[in-house]
Parts: C-alpha cells; structure tokens; sequence
C-alpha cells in the first residue's frame, strides 16, 4: 500500500500493545510518519496524571490538521483523559475498543484510575465535540461495552459503530478498513 506523506499518525496502545507490531504495523502501512506511546513498560508504571501529561504534551507538539490518532483500549482512555477541559480538536481519531469507566464482565470487574473524573468530562461533554472521526467496540466487549461507547461518540460528537459478535479486539480485517477511511486524503 502507498502511503500518505502528508499525513502522520500518533497511535495509543492498548496495554502491552507495540508501535513496531500488530496495529502498529498496520498503522505504519498508511504513513511514514508514525509516533506514539507503548501503554508497557516504564510509561505503564507512571501514575495516571504522568501520562496525561506525557500524551498532551505530544498531542501540542505534534498538532496539524496531517495529525491522525489511534488509541486502542487503555491508550484510549489514557487519549481521553487528556482531552478534558483541552481547546485541542482532534482533525482525525479513530478508538478501537476504548476503555472508559469501570466494567463487569466474563466474571471480572475492572476499575481504571480517574474514573469519576472521566465519568464527569462525558456527561458535561468536556472533552470536545468537533473532533472528527469513530469510535469502534463490538457488541460483547465487556470492557468498552457498546452503551459507554455511544455515550462517549454523542459527548465527543463523533460516530459509535457496534460490530455484531465481536468482544473486546475488533478484527484486523476491520481495522484495516477503519485505518483506510481515517487517512484517505480529502
């Protein structure tokens, strides 16, 4: 595939996710231009503020209407998290899957840092709404279950898609798809 030159993609792991693997390859496939944060290693470990800062800061040197986001789960809840209370507009974003608020599921139940902040930017719709792009779950994912999602698209003001049986990992067939709308040239 060509790539587009013009426009370069900061891209948010999901935990243990890589910039050189798996959706980082495929984003790598659209641009030449790809930056981004590993939720592993040294950066998991920082408080949640720390990476809020870390991500704003990279979003403020990186801003042009060329820049593309992705963020998958976590790294989307880490993205949203330094959206709150931001005048930066996201000019193309695509979250797979994210993380945002607690979840029940598959036995289990997960509560990330900060919820009740994040909670409170969707319901008072303080993470921006002239964003343009999508967000994606699938209809089983616990962890980014479809009403959050739909929540969350109505409070940035950009579109929810729900996938028919689909958990937690949107499929890469899909993604690929997703990728192409986002960095097509208009």
């Amino acid at each position: 595939m060509e790539t587009t030159p013009d426009l370069y993609a900061y891209f948010l792991t999901g935990r243990g996710g890589s910039l050189q693997g798996g959706l980082g390859t495929a984003i790598s496939s659209f641009t030449n231009r790809l930056y981004g944060r590993e939720i592993s290693g040294e950066f998991e470990k920082l408080a949640l503020l720390e990476q809020v800062q870390i991500v704003q800061r990279d979003l403020n040197s990186l801003y042009s209407e060329n820049l593309r986001v992705i963020a998958d789960s976590y790294g989307a809840y880490i993205l949203l998290h330094s959206l709150i209370n931001r005048d930066i507009q996201l000019p193309g974003v695509l979250l797979l899957s994210p993380v945002s608020g607690p979840a029940t599921g598959d036995g289990r139940y997960f509560r990330p840092p900060g919820t009740k902040a994040l909670k409170d930017a969707i319901n008072n719709q303080r993470l921006g709404t002239e964003h343009t792009g999508r967000i994606v779950t699938g209809e089983e994912d616990w962890q980014s279950p479809p009403s959050d999602c739909r929540r969350l698209g109505a409070a940035m003001g950009i579109e929810c898609l729900v996938l028919d049986d689909v958990g937690h990992r949107v499929p890469a067939s899909y993604v690929h798809q997703e990728l192409f709308s986002l960095f097509k040239v208009k």
